[in-house]
């Protein structure tokens, strides 16, 4: 490949993500506001709570009850533009990067066919451009709205009663320390299974290319052997990575409520 073609073809991931910020941040925007809206909620409750039905106040509860509902649709519909908005923004992201791969793939030469497998380069066009489509959407979602809930939430604790709000300086590290263990218990088994789906791949195409000759010198059952070895590896990393992020919520709930306890 000549240096024009290197220089031409060789930007970076990122780079394609350029003509969709100004959608992205949008997106942002109406996540973060829908995050404040859901903590402003319960101050409204507890108004209602604290004047209304203490002092049997009919027309205070009404009026709040208004308000809340009101709040509670404005952060609804603020949910829906953002999930369309994020959606769209990482389709078309996608579609970009599959486009520049196969673009760059077309424009190789023999000796860099021969760095990749066929079925390496399949899977970096589909399933590797699937899982950054779908941490595109997590990332304008939940990376984002997690840190506003998070933070607002500690504010207003703080804000309501200082010394029971102590607690968090103890259950917030513990759940921060055990999130970073799990991912970074689960990165190096995402990457080897990434290879796994690789290897799959390459027999599924090696199967489907071969038919003919595998069916003339009856080798099918070698191949299915072959295809259930391939696929009961990729399914075992799987299960055990699942496994391990399914200790997430357990582990969020267990401090959670152990927080809770706490300031009862």
């Amino acid at each position: 490949m000549n240096k024009r073609n290197k220089n031409k073809n060789g930007k970076g991931v990122l780079s394609y993500f350029k003509p969709y910020i100004f959608m992205a941040i949008i997106t942002i925007i109406f996540v973060a506001s829908a995050a404040l809206l859901n903590l402003y909620l319960p101050n409204l409750m507890s108004d209602i709570v604290n004047k209304g039905v203490v002092k049997a106040d009919t027309s205070y509860i009404l009026s709040v009850g208004l308000k809340m509902l009101f709040f509670s649709l404005l952060s609804a519909l603020f949910g829906v533009i953002s999930h369309l908005t994020s959606a769209k923004v990482a389709a078309s992201y996608a579609r970009d990067l599959r486009t520049a791969i196969f673009n760059k793939v077309t424009n190789f030469s023999l000796e860099e066919f021969d760095k990749f497998s066929t079925s390496s380069l399949i899977t970096r066009n589909t399933n590797d451009i699937v899982q950054i489509q779908q941490v595109t959407i997590m990332m304008m979602r939940m990376v984002i709205r997690a840190p506003v809930m998070g933070i607002g939430s500690i504010v207003m604790a703080f804000s309501l009663n200082m010394k029971l709000s102590e607690i968090l300086f103890v259950s917030i590290p513990i759940l921060i320390i055990g999130t970073i263990l799990l991912i970074t218990k689960t990165m190096p088994i995402f990457t080897n299974m990434q290879k796994k789906i690789d290897r799959i791949n390459l027999v599924i195409r090696e199967n489907l290319i071969g038919v003919r000759v595998i069916r003339a010198f009856n080798k099918e059952k070698h191949e299915e052997s072959r295809f259930k070895e391939a696929n009961e590896d990729l399914t075992k990393t799987a299960l055990k990575v699942n496994r391990i992020n399914a200790l997430m919520f357990p582990l969020m709930s267990f401090i959670v409520n152990f927080t809770t306890i706490a300031v009862i």
